[in-house]
């Protein structure tokens, strides 16, 4: 594949070997589950981030609509993206496509989104 074909790939499917993507400032954070539908927020709905590395989810991203919960490793770099509003993608990776085991690189195992209820209904899960 050249490398034209590459950035376009890249540009609609995203880095499948990186589980944070991030830049300047961007107006979205991008949620990409590896099953189910992807769902993209503004981060002007952000309402609070939780990071606890000893709990199952370690990252818990409340917007005002949904509900992210994140599972993998060494999530604080991904928290710190997205608290200070520089993460653009959140992308699950398979275990296999892990080439880079840096020091501090995240790893996103798995990703729930789940839709807020309007008052007293059910959350829904959509993935």
């Amino acid at each position: 594949m050249d490398e034209r074909s590459q950035e376009l790939r890249r540009a609609i499917h995203g880095d499948e070997h990186a589980s944070v993507e991030s830049m300047p400032r961007p107006m979205m954070l991008d949620i990409r589950p590896s099953k189910g539908p992807w769902v993209a927020l503004p981060y002007i709905a952000l309402r609070r981030v939780e990071y606890d590395p000893d709990r199952r989810p370690a990252v818990l991203i409340e917007f005002s609509s949904h509900t992210i919960e994140v599972q993998g490793r060494k999530l604080e770099g991904l928290y710190l993206a997205v608290v200070g509003q520089r993460a653009s993608v959140l992308s699950e990776v398979q275990e296999l496509y892990i080439e880079d085991d840096r020091e501090g690189t995240a790893v996103i195992q798995k990703l729930t989104i789940q839709k807020k209820s309007k008052r007293g209904e059910g959350a829904e899960d959509e993935s």
